[in-house]
């Protein structure tokens, strides 16, 4: 009788053993988890403030480029007029 709480014994010990044990894997694999979790938001964000910082920058271009041409524009136009001016004042 006594071996027999022996073994009962030490079965439910390899059993409270292996359950720590399995609750320890699951408790890394979900960290684990966590992690890669976090460690791909951060990634996500990273290439949202990457792409917005690229927008940005292209508008500013963009912009300055509209300036550009609407200042050459007018210079076009106004030496045109001051050509059509100068032809007019030619015929008198």
């Amino acid at each position: 009788m006594a071996e027999e709480d022996m073994d009962t014994n030490l079965f439910e010990e390899m059993e409270q053993e292996y359950e720590r044990h399995i609750a320890q894997e699951h408790s890394e694999a979900e960290q684990d988890y966590e992690r890669r979790i976090a460690k791909a938001e951060q990634e996500y964000e990273r290439r949202i403030a990457k792409e917005r910082r690229q927008r940005e920058k292209l508008d500013k271009r963009a912009a300055k480029v509209r300036r550009r041409a609407k200042k050459a524009k007018r210079r076009l136009e106004r030496a045109i007029a001051e050509a059509e001016l100068r032809a007019t004042n030619a015929e008198r």
